[in-house]
């Protein structure tokens, strides 16, 4: 019977609503039935009485009925707040609070910008390290002697701690590196590079192990580069929200402004159509848009059932389960949002993506001209703001082509 109503509810609503609002409602509502079960001798009485030991199976059908539409009703109602909670995790606060939250986040952005400045310089300089090599190699020396090499400590105990950081992955100290290489221009100042050696580590084996290392801090350094420029770029916009999911939100509209100087909120409506009635029927954006509002809902419903466990707890004096309450509630909660976050950013890149090869179809969808290269499409997209300008502005390259009769 069970299986038969799952399936019926399945046909008769959306997947998104099932996903996104049907299934956090049911999970929630069972585990909070369940855990006031364990712990309230009253619900339990009634739920052994109604639920588990009942009398006549039209009883237990009206009930389990009831409950169905109750979810369906208490769903639909949180269908309807999505967009609220969404906003509310976005920061869309008052100035009062925002100002007390977005320092924070500010600091997270100074965190990330001096990394990134950080492997920038690092790889500048092993760059100039790469050049000193060659230059110390390829100098002509003309007080070097055939004398016999016979090992420098302090060299190969600099070489051997980079390659140690090498090993463990970290980025390698370009102060060592440059001390490594001044140490090895003065042997050579004494010694043929290709000279003989009594130890097996000789000048050209020192040589050999610096490039490697060179070589090496350079791609990591470049890597390091790149990685801190894309979480940046994925994690803040052109104006810093309050919240970590703020700035993620807005990080996919400054990315597209930056590449097609287009304004995404003013078209997304529109894309998001052309992308559901194309020929290629893409649900990509549809399915990490359901799991992004499942994560939401999730969070936001954890928060409110904390506070209300908070509450009866409070009441019922069970100082135990309220701190337990009191202290995983609100993480439980946070680390929803982290998810929520991350799915945020996931969703990003798609829609990112979507526009990207969808674009063009929107631009027809809108009687828009399909521009020869990027400088010109960078001048069609402003055309459509021009739409809320009520100062004269217009779309001059508006074209209505007229259907072909069939």
């Amino acid at each position: 019977m069970l299986s038969t109503l799952l399936n019926n509810i399945v046909a008769a609503f959306s997947k998104s609503f099932l996903i996104a609002s049907f299934l956090p409602v049911l999970t929630f509502v069972f585990m909070n039935g369940l855990f006031a079960y364990l712990f309230f001798d009253p619900w339990r009485a009634w739920c052994n009485a109604n639920l588990v030991h009942y009398s006549e199976g039209s009883q237990l059908i009206f009930l389990i009925g009831a409950l169905v539409v109750l979810l369906i009703v208490m769903s639909y109602l949180v269908s309807s707040m999505s967009n609220f909670m969404r906003q509310l995790m976005e920061g869309h606060w008052s100035n009062l609070l925002t100002s007390l939250f977005a320092p924070a986040q500010g600091k997270r952005l100074l965190r990330i910008e001096e990394k990134r400045s950080q492997a920038s310089e690092l790889s500048l300089r092993l760059d100039d390290c790469a050049k000193q090599r060659v230059a110390v190699v390829s100098a002509e020396r003309e007080n070097s002697t055939d004398e016999e090499y016979s090992g420098d400590p302090s060299l190969e105990k600099t070489i051997d701690l980079l390659k140690r950081l090498r090993a463990q992955n970290r980025l390698l100290d370009a102060d060592k590196l440059e001390g490594a290489l001044l140490r090895f221009n003065e042997l050579l100042e004494t010694y043929r590079l290709n000279g003989h050696a009594l130890v097996r580590r000789s000048l050209n084996v020192c040589n050999e192990e610096l490039h490697d290392l060179i070589q090496f801090g350079r791609e990591q350094a470049t890597l390091e580069y790149l990685r801190f420029t894309n979480l940046r770029d994925s994690s803040f916009g052109t104006y810093l929200a309050p919240t970590r999911m703020g700035n993620i939100a807005a990080s996919v509209q400054s990315s597209i402004e930056r590449r097609y100087a287009c304004d995404l909120n003013s078209v997304l409506s529109n894309l998001i159509v052309c992308v559901q009635q194309g020929e290629r029927k893409d649900t990509t954006l549809q399915d990490a848009k359901v799991q992004l509002d499942f994560l939401i809902v999730s969070s936001f419903l954890t928060g409110c059932w904390t506070v209300v466990w908070m509450a009866v707890l409070f009441w019922f004096h069970s100082r135990a389960w309220f701190v337990i309450v009191a202290l995983g509630g609100p993480v439980l909660t946070y680390c929803w949002y982290l998810a929520a976050a991350e799915q945020y950013r996931a969703f990003n890149d798609v829609l990112s993506t979507v526009f990207d090869i969808y674009r063009f179809d929107l631009l027809k969808a809108l009687h828009m001209p399909i521009p020869v290269d990027v400088d010109e499409e960078r001048l069609i997209w402003p055309q459509l703001d021009k739409l809320a300008d009520t100062q004269g502005g217009e779309r001059i390259n508006f074209r209505y082509v007229v259907p072909v009769a069939k």
